[in-house]
């Protein structure tokens, strides 16, 4: 694991069927270059923030595609070790070859989301101290994808660029604009305001 200047910040291995203690049955679908797992730096609490405190933790989520499940956990990479205990959640009824594509940490709510490729996202509270939630926010196949502003996510579909958001009274993600016929690559550059 490296910092965003290029310095190595964890110089030991983790082994992370390990330390679920999963079987090795869930391999990754074969023509996707998906690991099954995705992991976000863990940003910490406004206090740490404001005291300018640095936070060696990172949120992992780890999906095991033939039980369906979600692993999310947070570990410390300067003490080595899990931080409380790890959240497991079913996702529910999709195929075998679902895989997640990006995990998010949004300041505005301080929870963790990670989309699946068939159209499901996991949240987590930051400290995991509350039960995940499951979501199915769509039926279209997801790929590429930015979270912008921690507010609007623009992702990627077969044929169409599909933008999603969390509705201010419900909590959960609905889609409110679409793209069709659109191919090819998203790209966005911090600091700027355009895909």
């Amino acid at each position: 694991m490296f910092d965003n200047t290029g310095e190595p910040i964890m110089q030991d291995e983790l082994n992370v069927s390990e330390l679920l203690n999963l079987d090795h049955n869930s391999k990754s679908v074969k023509g996707f270059y998906e690991p099954l797992i995705t992991i976000a730096f863990n940003p910490g609490t406004r206090e740490q923030q404001n005291a300018n405190e640095e936070c060696t933790q990172i949120f992992i989520q780890v999906y095991h595609r033939l039980q369906q499940k979600s692993y999310n956990l947070i570990y410390d990479y300067a003490k080595q070790e899990q931080v409380g205990e790890t959240t497991v959640v079913a996702l529910g009824q999709c195929s075998q070859i679902n895989f997640c594509i990006k995990t998010f940490f949004s300041e505005d709510t301080n929870n963790f989301t990670t989309f699946f490729r068939q159209g499901e996202c996991v949240t987590v509270p930051q400290d995991l101290s509350a039960p995940a939630r499951v979501e199915k926010i769509t039926d279209a196949d997801l790929g590429s994808m930015y979270l912008l502003y921690d507010e609007a996510l623009i992702t990627q579909s077969s044929s169409s660029i599909l933008f999603f958001r969390v509705n201010k009274e419900t909590k959960l993600w609905e889609q409110y604009h679409k793209i069709e016929k659109m191919r090819g690559q998203i790209f966005f550059i911090r600091g700027n305001v355009r895909f």
